[in-house]
């Protein structure tokens, strides 16, 4: 299967594993990573062809029950599938994250 029909799969689909989303980007206003964590997320969505619409974002400072179960540690963080990255993240990491949540069929139909 092509990228992009895995894409097309991603958003129109529930996630295979307990999450709300297969991708979280956790946030908060007074984080100073956060828009270029968000940024760099996006940019790499868009090269594998996957919507923004894709990401649910919390805001920890509203939602921090969230927190407490995700067992999240410090901002910015984003969860794709099972995988959790923390704090400013490079290309590369996310680009491989999303490739193996592709290959473990996270994004299901």
């Amino acid at each position: 299967m092509k990228s992009s029909a895995l894409a097309t799969t991603a958003l129109n689909s529930q996630p295979g594993c307990d999450q709300s989303s297969c991708i979280i980007f956790y946030r908060s206003d007074y984080c100073f990573f956060c828009d270029a964590a968000h940024e760099i997320l996006s940019d790499t969505l868009t090269q594998f062809g996957m919507s923004k619409d894709s990401v649910t974002e919390i805001d920890v400072g509203q939602n921090e029950e969230s927190v407490y179960e995700r067992e999240i540690l410090g901002l910015p963080t984003i969860t794709i599938c099972q995988e959790k990255i923390l704090g400013l993240p490079d290309k590369g990491v996310v680009r491989d994250a999303l490739m193996k949540a592709m290959l473990r069929d996270c994004f299901r139909e």
